[in-house]
């Protein structure tokens, strides 16, 4: 298209010239009607329902139907309807009367292909709002512009990192549409790119009021975020020591438990093995000990207090004791005066009386996707035995483990010579960065509530459930640490016979053959996942 085409185009917004619709503005409360908003309407807006907002926009059905699928439709289903030589009238529901200068930004942008926005906050509400009208190539426009606005290289690069934590509250849900979810992983990665490289004079870096730990806590998202996603593990593992010790002391960094605070500590440290004796000291006094779970106040922490957590026994000893006291109430209170009133130096602060940090992790409800291969099952059957083999699942994004509770955990299948079925097991195990003998620490673990699932496919290729493992459900004590829990026979396999394929093979040959193993592989591998649930979702297996 030429340059002046273009420009004709973009002269014609809200311009009467050839216009043959009109575009009326009018306030809504029906959600399915509306864009979906996060802020409740005005006190006019509630008592406007269905009013005209603002002026009528002449608008030109030749560029609005083929850029805007809202539009399009509109003027497919009216235009019959229309009294002959009217103008056709399109309609846009609004949730509020703040949506409008944002809708007629969306609109703009049919016409002129260019953004008049560029604040965090109204790139995300035109984003919103021309997702609503289906407007081509507007909300791409929108998604880059506001990763460059996080990438901006300035005197004060943290300048948008700190606008897009301003209105957090306007990113989309990672399912509110098709980009959403995609968007926020790359906006999310940016800020903590900037973060990373820049945080290291915050009062120069243009934070604004935020602070630095709340910026680090919101694009870092959770701990076991931060140790489970490649990327972010990288970038958290880049901070300085200073911007780490903003993110551990932040009252706003979230987690599933204080543990997995404790290993992210643990996998910087191992990063860094020239930490200073007095960084390691300062970075440790963060970590909110008596928020630890029972795992890891009564089995881990003895063990790492022998060898780099600066903790003494006595210090252990009063640990678990201040653990065991109601949160908040006067025995603890009084238990902590006690300490004070027969000590020469304080105790940190957080190690005894810092609240429990928000419960949450995000990757909640998206699946981990992990495979075997038929390579991999081809070898441990060829060599299988009486006694069970195994055979350890492969995460294809991501590290060898998850993260939950401060263990790592991985799905395991068993194979046993002329067995009728596999097993399927969740296998919790002591991070290295801990710098803890496995077999040193006892006790039991949960992940939290999760479901490790195996696929089995159909002829048309398409996956469904074979077996269901919900893990981590109420009641339960949990996991031996270092040890696995499953089912022995949850993968049932192809009768022997069956597999055999040909006469005069041997059972033991067929024990050894992966033919066993065909309802389970698709495209060479058996595939899987495993996927954290929100508490409330608790179900049985």
């Amino acid at each position: 298209m030429s340059s002046a085409v273009r420009k004709y185009h973009a002269s014609l917004f809200g311009n009467e010239e050839r216009s043959d619709c009109i575009i009326k503005f009018t306030l809504s409360r029906d959600e399915a009607d509306r864009p979906s908003k996060r802020r409740k309407l005005g006190a006019d807006a509630e008592q406007s329902d269905g009013g005209a907002v603002g002026q009528r926009l002449p608008g030109h059905t030749i560029l609005l139907c083929p850029g805007s699928s809202f539009f399009n439709s509109q003027a497919e289903r009216w235009a019959s309807d229309q009294p002959a030589g009217a103008r056709l009238e399109l309609r846009v529901p609004l949730g509020s009367v703040d949506d409008l200068p944002f809708t007629q930004a969306a609109i703009r942008f049919i016409y002129t292909d260019k953004l008049d926005v560029s604040g965090a906050a109204d790139l995300l509400n035109v984003r919103r709002l021309a997702s609503f009208l289906g407007v081509e190539g507007c909300v791409e426009a929108c998604g880059a512009a506001l990763l460059d606005l996080a990438r901006a290289p300035s005197a004060q690069p943290l300048a948008g990192v700190a606008d897009l934590y301003r209105c957090r509250h306007l990113l989309p849900g990672p399912d509110e549409d098709p980009g959403a979810a995609a968007l926020l992983d790359e906006l999310y990665k940016a800020c903590r790119d900037q973060l990373a490289t820049n945080a290291y004079t915050p009062e120069r870096q243009g934070c604004g009021q935020a602070k630095l730990g709340e910026l680090l806590a919101w694009a870092f998202r959770d701990a076991p975020t931060a140790l489970n996603d490649s990327t972010a593990k990288a970038q958290a593992l880049s901070l300085s020591a200073s911007a780490l010790e903003a993110l551990l002391s932040s009252d706003a960094f979230a987690t599933d438990d204080e543990a997995s605070v404790l290993l992210l500590l643990a996998e910087w440290l191992a990063a860094k093995p020239s930490t200073t004796t007095e960084v390691r000291t300062k970075l440790c006094h963060q970590i909110r000990l008596c928020q630890l779970s029972s795992a890891y106040l009564h089995a881990v922490m003895p063990a790492i207090a022998k060898t780099w957590f600066p903790l003494s026994k006595r210090e252990l000893s009063l640990v678990h004791q201040c653990a065991s006291l109601p949160s908040g109430g006067t025995l603890r209170e009084r238990f902590l005066e006690l300490v004070d009133e027969t000590r020469t130096s304080p105790l940190p602060p957080a190690w005894f009386s810092a609240p429990a940090r928000p419960k949450a992790r995000s990757d909640v409800g998206r699946p981990n996707d992990w495979t075997i291969s038929r390579e991999a099952l081809v070898q441990v059957l060829a060599r299988a035995t009486v006694h069970e083999s195994l055979v350890p699942g492969t995460f294809t994004h991501g590290p060898r483990a998850l993260v939950a509770n401060g263990f790592h955990w991985h799905p395991v299948v068993s194979i046993a010579r002329d067995s009728e079925a596999a097993g399927l097991y969740l296998d919790c195990h002591i991070p290295p960065a801990l710098r803890v003998e496995p077999y040193a620490v006892e006790g039991f673990a949960s992940p939290g509530l999760c479901r490790l699932v195996v696929f089995e496919w159909e002829a048309a290729g398409r996956p469904t459930e074979a077996f269901v493992y919900v893990a981590g459900t109420r009641g339960k004590v949990g996991i031996g640490i270092g040890e696995r829990w499953g089912y022995p026979d949850g993968l049932p396999l192809a009768p022997l016979q069956t597999a055999e394929g040909r006469a005069g093979a041997t059972r033991a040959a067929a024990a050894s053959s992966v033919e066993q193993w065909e309802r389970y592989l698709h495209k060479g591998q058996l595939h899987g996942c495993l996927t954290w649930m929100a508490e409330e979702e608790d179900e049985e297996p």
